[in-house]
């Protein structure tokens, strides 16, 4: 395995369980306004006021680092970083749209069914939104949710 791997694993996984869980949070609440589905998956850092396409999910790899494990099979810790850019005309459902978004992204990445055999104990942190900004499509609001994961180097 690969800091890449872990990169392209969380991205998969999110483009198959956000838009599904995002759905089951608004059915939780008995939500009458619908989030818009993600628009466009990536993998890296971009400038929220360069992209076209909204909803965004960037996945980013923060660090990856070695995991004292006591047989020496390099296990590695990858730290990664899902931001999603939402916009809406309407403040209120702005903010309830990227906090669904947030707690979608938990979901889905702290389920280690979803990660392949190879990557294991997958843990999410803290969530984290951004202040109002002003794009072309109108306001937009920002999530950080830090994730980590275990996996092992090939030699």
């Amino acid at each position: 395995m690969n800091s890449e791997y872990v990169l392209d694993s969380a991205k998969t996984i999110l483009t198959a369980n956000l838009a599904t869980q995002i759905a089951v949070i608004e059915a939780e609440n008995a939500s009458t306004v619908i989030a818009p589905t993600p628009a466009i998956f990536l993998v890296g850092k971009l400038d929220p006021t360069v992209l076209a396409e909204f909803p965004s999910v960037q996945v980013i790899m923060k660090n990856s680092s070695f995991k004292n494990d006591q047989y020496l099979w390099q296990d590695r810790v990858a730290r990664l970083e899902i931001v999603c850019w939402v916009t809406a005309c309407d403040m209120q459902n702005l903010h309830r749209f990227v906090t669904r978004y947030g707690d979608g992204v938990v979901r889905c990445l702290r389920k280690e069914s979803n990660w392949a055999n190879s990557l294991h104990n997958p843990k999410v942190g803290d969530a984290l939104y951004s202040d109002l900004f002003e794009t072309e499509y109108g306001m937009a609001e920002g999530c950080l949710v830090n994730c980590e994961v275990e996996y092992i180097i090939n030699s």
